[in-house]
This record gives structure tokens, sequence and C-alpha cells, in this order.
């Protein structure tokens, strides 16, 4: 049932980023187009897989058997909320980490190659990205005893406003300014997507947006300009070094 909501939630996000390139008369089935989709879906194919494989066993194992239980303890809806917060908390860190750190930039590099941001940027994540972020989340859950349910909540709440705010869907940007103050928008989101690095090191937050604020890394520009996606020292790769290059030697 869930996964079948997800699905009609992207289509609906899809159909409309569709909508928007045939009403700008933007060609979507371009060279750049082309290689954007291929590389997106099957990115997604592949995580998918190993999520489903490996990742999340391995999260409802921590889940199952926590070390303390420091957020299950207040029980409830409350604890439910607790560790949605926390997760996105650390989501907003290990993000961070994946611009500073050179080896995870790596991987987290292929996310931002992608010189058309819409809904299936969002599905775009490099698999040991994901590997990597698994573990990070692994501990949290396992150190302060965050539920399965917890992690279920998040996980919808991330994937809808992922897809959201990777889109073309633009609001009235008032009611958008005010929106953002509560979730991550596409206004929001955008800068993080600009191909300079001064931009692209901004706006960090997945669910909440309220770290970006909290810790200085909301950028200033936000709803007052539009932004060149991609990244400007590189070029996006094919399929196949969508998912190799990263390992190649730099």
């Amino acid at each position: 049932m869930i996964n079948h909501i997800l699905l009609f939630w992207f289509l609906f996000i899809f159909i409309f980023d569709i909508y928007f390139y045939v009403k700008k008369n933007i060609i979507f089935y371009s060279v750049k187009f082309n290689r954007h989709w291929r590389n997106n879906f099957f990115n997604f194919a592949l995580t998918k897989l190993l999520s489903l494989a490996i990742f999340v066993p391995v999260i409802l194992y921590a889940s199952a058997h926590p070390l303390m239980n420091v957020i299950n303890i207040v029980g409830g809806v409350t604890s439910i909320i607790l560790g949605v917060v926390v997760l996105d908390f650390i989501g907003y860190i290990f993000h961070r980490l994946c611009h500073k750190n050179k080896f995870m930039w790596r991987f987290h590099e292929i996310h931002h190659l992608d010189e058309v941001l819409d809904a299936t940027t969002g599905l775009r994540v490099h698999f040991f990205e994901l590997m990597l972020h698994t573990f990070f989340n692994f501990l949290i859950i396992w150190l302060l005893g965050i539920s399965s349910e917890s992690v279920l909540v998040h996980s919808i709440i991330g994937f809808i406003i992922a897809i959201f705010h990777h889109s073309k869907i633009r609001l009235p940007v008032n009611f958008e300014k005010k929106l953002s103050n509560f979730i991550t928008t596409p206004r929001f989101h955008a800068p993080h997507h600009d191909k300079e690095y001064k931009n692209n090191n901004s706006n960090y937050a997945f669910i909440f947006p309220v770290w970006d604020r909290i810790f200085k890394t909301y950028h200033d520009k936000t709803f007052t300009q539009d932004w060149n996606y991609g990244l400007a020292y590189k070029q996006d790769v094919n399929m196949l070094d969508s998912i190799l290059s990263p390992f190649k030697k730099h």
C-alpha cells in the first residue's frame, strides 16, 4: 500500500515536470535529457535493489537490537516524532560531510552532476553513498534506540519531500517562503544544485530547513534569483560512469 502511494506521488510530480517542459517548449528527449533520464532511473533501480536486499535489513536489525533506548523510552507518537527529527538532523550532518570530505564527495558528486533538476534527480543517489548513509543511520539508531516506526515514517516523508523539492513545481513565492520555514521546497533547494561551489555548499536540509538556519548554511539569495544546475568543473557522465567513475583514481 505504502509503495503504491509513493509511486503515485512520484508519477504525479513527474507528470507535472513533463507538463512544465512542454509548456516551456523544452525538448526533453535531447541528448542531455536522455542521459539525465538514464542516469537517474538506473541509479535508483540499483539503490532500490540493494536497499531491499541489504540496507533495510541492516537498519531494522539496529532498531530491534538497540544499545540504549534513549528515544524509545519516551514511547508513543512522541518517540516516533523524535526519531524522525533525529534522523533528519543526522541526514543534514551527513550531507554536509559529503560536500566537505573528498572521499565522500566522489559519490555525492554523481547527484550534483545532473544538469537538469527535476523530480527524477531526487532518485539519483550513488549506491555507495547510500551505503555510507546507512552506516551513519545504523550507528544512531543502534545507539539511541530509534524505533522501526520512526525509520519508516522518516523514509516515507523523506522520499515525498525529496521528489517535491527537486521538482519543477513553483508555488507562489510568498507562500513558498513561508512553507520553507517548515519543509524543504523547490526554490529553497535550488541553490544547492548550482554549478558554483559557493552556492552549492548551502541549503543542505533534506526535510526540515531549520538546520540550515541554525547552523548558518542558508543561502542569502534563496528565492531571489535563478540557478545554473550541474557542476562548473565537470560535465555529466554516461550511465555506466555514473556508477564506476567514483571508484576510479582521482
